[in-house]
């Protein structure tokens, strides 16, 4: 989403606004000039976030660098540039004692997501010990995009090991014109105390990737 910081036509429009769907990218991720035009435009977004602070790991908008050949891409580019942490996208299946979170439209397009990814996500293992990086172990949040709140995480967590490095998928963002109702609950997710201290008394340690390293 927005716009590019180079000009790559197979995936933005004219005004170099990216406008193509997963499927796309997908589809198209055998291709050398696509793949040329990926790698120029996520070293330009490296580059440029390297100008205000050190990247400890990558990760990608609805987690279009899972897609295998796109991964490849970079991991090469981790390497490179020292970057430490690849983001991969196994999630375990569990279930929210909430009706409402399951008879909806979206929970079966979900449960395809983590499906596709967890397929993804058994190859992209094999190239991150190719190249030597680290990655978590388990996400949360696939399975109930849209839905995510306090009781999801806690119930995510209860089928997950406490040794494992487990990634919660929330989009913490406070109120604006733009934020979506799912989008200010999120946020209230990383300032929730009760929730804190749960996860704590569960045996989990909470941190980032700056720690990890």
């Amino acid at each position: 989403e927005g716009k590019s910081l180079t000009k790559c036509r197979l995936i933005t429009d004219n005004e170099d606004n990216f406008n193509k769907g997963y499927l796309y990218f997908i589809l198209n991720s055998n291709k050398k000039e696509f793949l040329e035009q990926i790698e120029t435009e996520f070293r330009a977004q490296i580059e440029k976030i390297q100008q205000f602070t050190k990247i400890d790991h990558i990760d990608s908008h609805v987690h279009t660098h899972a897609i295998p050949n796109i991964f490849k891409l970079v991991c090469k580019l981790a390497e490179e540039y020292k970057i430490p942490y690849v983001r991969t996208q196994h999630e375990d299946m569990y279930f929210v004692p909430d009706v409402k979170k399951h008879l909806n439209f979206s929970f079966p397009i979900n449960i395809i997501k983590v499906l596709l990814l967890n397929f993804f996500t058994s190859k992209n293992k094999q190239v991150l010990k190719k190249y030597g990086l680290k990655t978590n172990d388990k996400i949360l949040g696939v399975s109930y995009t849209g839905m995510m709140d306090s009781q999801t995480i806690e119930y995510g967590l209860k089928n997950i090991e406490s040794a494992e490095i487990t990634e919660a998928l929330i989009h913490p963002c406070c109120y604006s014109k733009k934020t979506t109702n799912s989008h200010s609950v999120e946020f209230s997710i990383t300032i929730n105390k009760q929730l804190e201290d749960t996860i704590k008394r569960m045996g989990f340690e909470i941190t980032n990737y700056k720690k990890l390293i």
